[in-house]
């Protein structure tokens, strides 16, 4: 959903942080191969599952931060939810769980949407186009993350969510209502007067912030736990 320049500006943070990273496209997007017709949440999850199962030794007990950008934040928060184990933080940028339910079935015209449901269609959204097709839309309703009570959303791990207040295709109040359905107490909302990439120098501190806040919120939590690496 995101393409090669959320993956670029995620290879540029990596190069200011300290820490071990990894950086990848998921399936059909920007610079890995697949077939974007046949790219889901369900396979963008089982991806990045596979991904942290073979780069940072679970049976290790060893977490990872997962930093999402988009769709990116959207899987972050989901596998924090469904595999706890493996996640130890989330950094959400501009994340936008549930925005095929609740941006584009709501906005875009009957025509366009029936367009999606026949296959596939090339949606203009924000300044940018992007791929919509029907499999990635039902999939998506096994996924989603904003319906329910506050507190309702089960992620344990610290969870930091960065927007931008001029975020032209995601509106900052969705970081505001993911944060509400988050269960742990330590979730924060940072706003910042940003567009939808989060792309210049000062964004590239707040998120080295945020993730270090998260590796320092492991730190404490692993010192009460032997097992914990």
């Amino acid at each position: 959903w995101r393409g090669g320049r959320r993956a670029d500006s995620a290879r540029t943070r990596r190069k200011i942080l300290i820490s071990t990273q990894v950086v990848a496209d998921y399936h059909g997007v920007g610079r890995s191969k697949g077939d974007i017709e046949e790219a889901c949440l369900s396979k963008w999850l089982a991806d990045t599952k596979q991904l942290i199962e073979t780069v940072a030794s679970p049976n290790d007990h060893r977490r990872v931060v997962l930093v999402g950008a988009g769709v990116g934040g959207w899987i972050a928060v989901r596998l924090a939810q469904t595999d706890p184990e493996l996640v130890g933080g989330v950094v959400g940028l501009a994340a936008d769980p549930d925005f095929t339910e609740d941006l584009l079935l709501k906005r875009l015209k009957p025509d366009v949407i029936e367009r999606i449901m026949d296959g596939m269609e090339l949606i203009k959204w924000g300044d940018c186009s992007y791929p919509i097709s029907r499999k990635l839309i039902e999939d998506a309703r096994d996924h989603l993350l904003l319906q329910g009570p506050d507190g309702g959303l089960d992620v344990q791990c610290p969870v930091r969510l960065l927007h931008g207040l001029e975020d032209e295709e995601v509106p900052y109040t969705t970081a505001v209502r993911l944060a509400n359905r988050i269960k742990t107490e330590d979730v924060t909302v940072s706003l910042s007067k940003s567009g939808h990439y989060m792309d210049d120098i000062d964004d590239f501190k707040r998120t080295r912030l945020a993730i270090q806040d998260c590796l320092e919120s492991i730190f404490v939590l692993d010192l009460r736990s032997p097992s914990s690496g």
